[in-house]
């Protein structure tokens, strides 16, 4: 229970203020525990960060792939994979805030190592429902990997644009976007 907690208050000290500015003695305010309590979990601001980093991923990949089902057309699949990371971008604002700003802003080497890791392993997530929906006929040959790096990239950027300016776009805006630019790489039938 204080775990999580602390976890969420330090999403929103880091989302806050960004990693330097941040304190453990905020996030223990935040996160309504005494600082015995916040060291006993993580022994440093770096610690924190990291798990919020890797935990916050991984749960997005989680939700992500139990969007799937069998039997349902690739292109289908891909739609509702691009709809459920959107809704949680939107929905974990400010944990999105801190994969969109804060994970080049100088962490420790094996902290990014790691979040680069769990990136990889997503790419090559979505790249594999890519190539599954080629082998369907769905979906153009094309580099899966460089396409599904270019669909994250963007789904990152548009998430960002939106939380900096929600009262100029809506969510529906966004899937909409992401769709047309998801055609381009359709069978001509497909579309």
């Amino acid at each position: 229970m204080s775990r999580e907690k602390i976890i969420r208050g330090g999403i929103g000290e880091f989302s806050e203020n960004g990693y330097f500015k941040a304190s453990m003695d905020n996030i223990a305010k935040r996160s309504n525990v005494a600082k015995g309590t916040l060291y006993y979990h993580f022994k440093s601001k770096s610690l924190l960060f990291k798990a919020i980093l890797t935990e916050g991923i991984e749960f997005i990949t989680k939700e992500v792939r139990n969007t799937l089902k069998e039997n349902i057309p690739p292109k289908t699949q891909i739609e509702k994979i691009i709809e459920r990371q959107i809704d949680l971008y939107l929905e974990y604002k400010e944990l999105s805030k801190l994969f969109f700003n804060e994970i080049s802003n100088g962490i420790d080497e094996e902290t990014l190592s790691e979040v680069k890791c769990l990136k990889a392993k997503y790419v090559s997530f979505l790249s594999k429902q890519l190539e599954e929906g080629n082998e369907w006929g769905h979906i153009k040959n094309i580099n899966f990997e460089i396409t599904a790096c270019g669909i994250i990239g963007y789904i990152d950027s548009i998430c960002s644009l939106y939380l900096e300016n929600e009262d100029k776009y809506n969510k529906h805006e966004l899937v909409d976007s992401i769709m047309r630019l998801i055609e381009n790489i359709m069978v001509e039938n497909e579309k």
